[in-house]
């Protein structure tokens, strides 16, 4: 489904980041907003209530809410990521600030609170445009809108952005193509392979939306203990498609919890 942050939100002008776009340092212009979906319900979709309810008492739910209330730590280390290397990377660098007329087009998968998208528009140009997806409606409509618009401004969410919910599977068979969807230039996308049952559907759809030279960026943990997936079984996956070659561009320890990747995709 297509979202209108025009008709689906209130958002307040002055709310907006004025200037954002300027910061030296992204990531400490980030403005997260935080819901309290339990508390929330009346104004919910019939077809949500599901998904909310479930925010309210389990992390994630799969199929029905994938976690998008929450701020993952994994989305903290791709923006981190991306604020290090937008200027030493070349191929990122041209992603984000572009010199050709139709501009580059980013598609942040799974979007959550939107953070690896808002600090991409922090990053990039005029010329950059967003694609926000996520599982379910009301996270977008809660929380990732509001994110964009307190972090940047109500002219970069109406001009630079577009916002999509639904099903991996089934955006792939709708088609839904530009302006909104479409093929993308970088994908960013972050904790979304923590099960392998998720990985068929996530291929099929970063086949079907990347070019030849298309970066994807995933960030997950090294291992999701109790479900499977992970970084480490995810490139055996990808790998044995023949379709993209994969490589760990970064990694993150404390020495407490599970080591955290970054993957980079690209097409053989």
């Amino acid at each position: 489904e297509i979202i209108d942050p025009k008709k689906e939100c209130k958002i307040n002008i002055g709310d907006s980041a004025a200037g954002a776009r300027d910061s030296v340092l992204p990531i400490n212009s980030l403005k997260i907003v935080m819901t309290a979906p339990e508390l929330q319900g009346a104004e919910t979709r019939h077809s949500e209530e599901s998904a909310v309810k479930a925010a309210a008492n389990t992390d994630v739910l799969p199929g029905v809410y994938e976690g998008g209330f929450k701020v993952w730590e994994c989305a903290i280390d791709l923006v981190k990521y991306l604020q290090s290397e937008a200027a030493t990377t070349s191929q990122l660098s041209k992603i984000y600030h572009p010199q050709n007329e139709t501009g580059t087009r980013i598609l942040d998968l799974g979007c959550g609170h939107g953070l690896p998208g808002i600090a991409s528009l922090l990053l990039g140009n005029k010329s950059v445009y967003l694609c926000f997806q996520d599982l379910n409606r009301e996270v977008i409509i809660r929380n990732t809108i509001p994110n964009v618009c307190k972090s940047t401004s109500v002219q970069v969410l109406n001009s630079q952005c577009g916002f999509i919910s639904g099903d991996w599977e089934n955006i792939c068979k709708n088609g839904i193509r530009e302006p909104v969807f479409g093929v993308f230039d970088l994908v960013l996308t972050a904790e979304t392979i923590y099960s392998p049952s998720s990985y068929e559907k996530l291929f099929m759809l970063l086949e079907s939306c990347t070019h030849a030279q298309s970066i994807i960026l995933v960030a997950a943990k090294r291992y999701y203990f109790g479900v499977g997936g992970g970084t480490s079984s995810f490139s055996t996956y990808i790998e044995g498609k023949k379709i993209f070659s994969t490589r760990v561009v970064a990694s993150f320890s404390d020495g407490e919890s599970n080591i955290r990747d970054i993957l980079e995709l690209r097409k053989t």
